[in-house]
């Protein structure tokens, strides 16, 4: 018996070829990705500590007051879901209250 290779054969080495430098390339984005990520985290970083460090008062005052919008921003979501789930506790109970009775 002789092995005579098919085309089929040839297809499916280049195709697993393929896959594994695919492989490969996404091992490599990954790296970059990560290295992208690491580099934005240390650019903001500087930047926080250079705006620190030209201005400490003036940076403390504009930080204090960011945070301040972020916390009322906060509570105001806050607020509404409370609101939300009174309103669906408000909707069950009525609605336990009406199937007793019934």
């Amino acid at each position: 018996m002789v092995d005579v290779p098919s085309p089929l054969q040839k297809d499916l080495v280049a195709y697993l070829t393929s896959i594994e430098s695919n492989k490969e390339t996404d091992a490599c984005d990954g790296l970059i990705c990560n290295s992208i990520k690491k580099i934005h985290e240390h650019r903001q970083r500087r930047a926080f500590f250079l705006g620190f460090s030209q201005s400490p008062a003036e940076f403390i005052d504009a930080f204090i007051t960011s945070q301040s919008k972020d916390l009322k921003f906060i509570a105001g979501m806050l607020a509404a879901m409370q609101k939300k789930s009174s309103d669906v506790i408000d909707l069950w109970v009525l609605t336990r209250v009406v199937k007793i009775s019934s």
